[in-house]
């Protein structure tokens, strides 16, 4: 899975207009102070999530930006269709073969096509289920990224992976 720069920063700026959800605006400059993001590029990216209606722009000494709706509500899964485009494929697998007559399908083949799917799948499924809220405030999500921890909980998908 690959992220572009563009989504990874786009995260990290809507990370902290959650995490100050209930103490007003952010300025660009604090949330490019403590991202260590260009003011810059930060301001376009800003204002393609404004665009895009995750956040809204205020205005005066105090402004800065909010999130358009509750981090609660709004899905990971969301946020990176609309900052990679709707067809985004988040699973990079290398298909060199270019139609059904050339492509000499094995049963193996067939079979690690079936597996690709089925990981974009989950992939996406995680994502679409993963709020702004949780990803910027519950240790719980940082626990799956460590094997010793919480990871039983994607040994589960596994696991189903397996039994396809």
């Amino acid at each position: 899975m690959r992220l572009s720069t563009r989504s990874t920063y786009g995260l990290r700026a809507l990370c902290e207009l959650a995490l100050n959800w209930e103490q007003g605006p952010v300025s660009v400059s604090a949330i490019s102070q403590k991202e260590r993001l260009s003011i810059a590029y930060l301001e376009k990216l800003l204002n393609l999530l404004k665009h895009y209606g995750f956040v809204r722009s205020i205005r005066g000494s105090k402004g800065g930006y909010v999130l358009a709706r509750d981090p609660g509500e709004i899905s990971v899964g969301e946020i990176i269709r609309a900052l990679e485009g709707e067809g985004a494929r988040l699973l990079y697998i290398e298909d060199r073969l270019q139609t059904d007559e050339e492509k000499n399908e094995t049963p193996a083949s067939r079979m690690i096509s079936l597996l690709v799917k089925r990981l974009g799948m989950i992939i996406s499924e995680s994502l679409n289920s993963l709020s702004l809220k949780r990803l910027c405030s519950d240790p719980e999500v940082w626990n799956l990224i460590d094997p010793g921890d919480k990871a039983h909980v994607c040994q589960g998908q596994v696991r189903e992976l397996a039994h396809m």
